[in-house]
């Protein structure tokens, strides 16, 4: 899955310019930032963004391998944060609700088993309805 995904990955001339552009712009953003706060690892960002938005300029297939690389990255990220989420979604919301439903006797979908019970068939009481009323079922 993960594997079909990063074969998908498109590397036309004008996806590896947008590439260029945008990390190079946004390294470019960050060592501004760097600049005006003092900090003297802006030149760390600034050469990095230069060189990205010079060569997405000229020449965007020089940058295929790196953006071939910065996307297998973002891939593998989504991959492993989307379980990472859903695991603390589930055990910090979910379990919670279902302990608390259990603590209290609740049973939402009717799953509690009555021997007495001769079935478990909801009897519907049958409304005829107009043949107008099935024009407009909104």
């Amino acid at each position: 899955m993960v594997i079909a995904e990063i074969k998908k990955i498109e590397s036309s001339e004008k996806k590896l310019r947008e590439f260029g552009f945008l990390i190079g712009g946004v390294l470019c953003a960050l060592a501004c930032l760097l600049m005006w706060r003092g900090r003297g690892s802006y030149r760390y960002f600034l050469i990095p963004g230069i060189t990205l938005v010079i060569a997405g300029a000229l020449s965007p297939r020089v940058l295929k391998p790196f953006q071939k690389a910065w996307m297998t990255l973002a891939i593998l990220m989504n991959w492993v944060m989307t379980r990472v989420l859903l695991s603390v979604l589930f055990y910090l919301a979910i379990t919670p609700i279902g302990l608390f439903m259990r603590l209290t006797g609740k049973d939402i979908l009717n799953e509690r088993l009555e021997p007495r019970k001769l079935s478990y068939w909801k009897i519907r009481p049958s409304n005829p309805h107009a043949p107008a009323e099935y024009e407009k079922q909104f």
